[in-house]
């Protein structure tokens, strides 16, 4: 077992009693979004910034939570801007709608 204080942040972003879980979680996750992405056939810059933000959704990172703190437990979900060139299209917010309702499942089901 861990022996830190557990406050929530500390289990579900930082226990290493629950990496594995997490790990797994993610994988799912970065599988997921990068065959939603590859569906909708989005340009590789924008595939990356958000195949980017997916790998650190379950850990604290200053590049993806404004507060450099993730709060992905508590629904929380980091900012996601549509593809610039794409930008005013239905079928990017609709993308990005996807891409974000994923990661909350992901989220809910790991924090569940």
């Amino acid at each position: 077992g861990c022996t830190a204080i557990e406050t929530a942040h500390h289990i579900f972003v930082a226990c290493p009693s629950f990496a594995d879980l997490r790990q797994s979680a993610l994988r799912d996750l970065i599988r997921d979004t990068s065959e939603q992405l590859s569906a909708a056939k989005t340009t590789p810059p924008f595939t990356e910034v958000v195949l980017r933000i997916t790998s650190a959704l379950f850990s604290d990172s200053a590049e993806i939570w404004p507060q450099h703190s993730s709060r992905y437990y508590l629904g929380t979900m980091p900012p996601l801007h549509p593809d610039p060139e794409l930008a005013d299209s239905c079928d990017a917010r609709h993308l990005i709608t996807r891409v974000v309702h994923g990661w909350h499942l992901a989220s809910i089901r790991l924090a569940g």
